[in-house]
């Protein structure tokens, strides 16, 4: 009687342990969720000038050896890559500057996010732009 007791009791905590883990990525990490801002709304986000400003917003908690970030803006005719940056960040908000927008141009913008601790952990998120 004893040992069905024990098992029932380590089943219900494993049901509780695995319930709770549900937002967890791989180990301790909580799963990377990031948001753009200002929020791309429609086709488009519109730059009248050769440079476009936003910011990246990390929505669940920071891992704790931080994360890789790397912004990267193409053509969408070519396919050439305008802009490419890479950052090592421990605290959020970013602030992110895309220079040398062409003219008439439309383009993506990709920004992956990766844990160091954990490369499996990984984001992205796109957003087309385009200088008018």
């Amino acid at each position: 009687m004893k040992i069905l007791l024990n098992t029932i009791i380590a089943g219900l905590f494993a049901l509780v342990m695995t319930g709770c883990s549900t937002e967890t990525g791989i180990g301790d990490e909580q799963t990377l969720n990031v948001l753009i801002d200002p929020l791309p709304v429609g086709a488009f986000q519109r730059t009248f000038g050769t440079e476009y400003d936003f910011n990246v917003l990390l929505k669940s908690i920071m891992p704790a050896r931080g994360v890789d970030v790397t912004v990267v803006y193409r053509q969408d005719i070519d396919n050439q890559v305008i802009f490419n940056q890479q950052y090592y960040i421990t605290k959020f908000p970013m602030d992110v500057t895309v220079t040398n927008i062409p003219f008439n141009e439309v383009g993506t913008v990709t920004v992956t996010l990766t844990s160091r601790a954990d490369p499996s952990n990984t984001v992205t998120k796109t957003f087309k732009l385009v200088r008018k």
